[in-house]
């Protein structure tokens, strides 16, 4: 915000613990955050984003678009419309949730997303329909491209399960269908406070990144769930596979 902080109470799964109070959040395509503002002691404000300019492929287009670099844009400018703000305090406690651990976990997956100037893998995500660019390079995870006729795993339903992801190039924000999930590290580290309540999402960039979740919600293979990296370019380009619930 231009004038004070945000507070963070929930993120894509629904309420944290406790709300958040953040000077900034780093977002990627399709995350989200739900805040807080408080307007009592100041008349306007203004939600202020920045693109990261030095974001490769779409992103960096993006970027550079919306004016990536330093300097931030104001997206939302909000006004005080009565004389007073709201007469109620911010609340602290929000939910009380009860996380899956690690030490709950049944099976260990890893996945690792894959993109550049492989001709194996240009070559596959040519044939099956991913194309990528000028069909030069390619991307996938765990070296292969989406394939629409492929479950690539198998879970139980019921099980809690941790999934490990890495990149071997750029920020890669990735998705998991079906289920919301606990983050354990991000980028070989803990995650932000903000990013300690029910997620879809995790950022991937250095190290790996791993979270714990558990299949509830069944997936036959007629009708499969899917993993991806929610940046439509390498998604298109076939870093995305299937997974069925059973």
């Amino acid at each position: 915000m231009s004038n004070g902080p945000v507070h963070v109470i929930a993120t894509e799964g629904g309420f944290l613990a406790s709300r958040v109070e953040v000077e900034s959040i780093s977002m990627s395509p399709g995350e989200r955050y739900e805040i807080l503002v408080d307007m009592n002691t100041v008349q306007n404000n203004s939600l202020m984003v920045r693109f990261d300019g030095d974001a490769e492929g779409i992103l960096g287009f993006l970027g550079n678009l919306f004016g990536g670099g330093p300097a931030p844009m104001s997206a939302l400018i909000l006004s005080r419309g009565a004389e007073k703000g709201l007469s109620a305090s911010l609340p602290n406690r929000l939910a009380n949730l009860t996380m899956p651990k690690r030490e709950d976990a049944k099976v260990t997956r890893s996945f690792q997303l894959n993109m550049g100037d492989d001709n194996e893998l240009a070559a596959l995500a040519m044939a099956w329909g991913n194309i990528c660019g000028d069909g030069v390079g390619g991307m996938g995870i765990n070296g292969q491209p989406m394939k629409m006729d492929r479950i690539d795993e198998k879970v139980r339903k019921g099980d809690t399960e941790v999934w490990r992801i890495s990149v071997d190039d750029m920020l890669h924000p990735f998705h998991i269908h079906g289920c919301s999930f606990r983050i354990l590290t991000q980028n070989g580290g803990p995650p932000p406070a903000y990013a300690e309540g029910w997620k879809d999402m995790v950022h991937v960039e250095e190290g790996w990144s791993e979270v714990v979740m558990r299949f509830d919600h069944e997936a036959p293979e007629t009708a499969p769930y899917m993993y991806h990296c929610h940046i439509l370019e390498p998604e298109d380009c076939g870093m995305m596979g299937q997974f069925t619930v059973t």
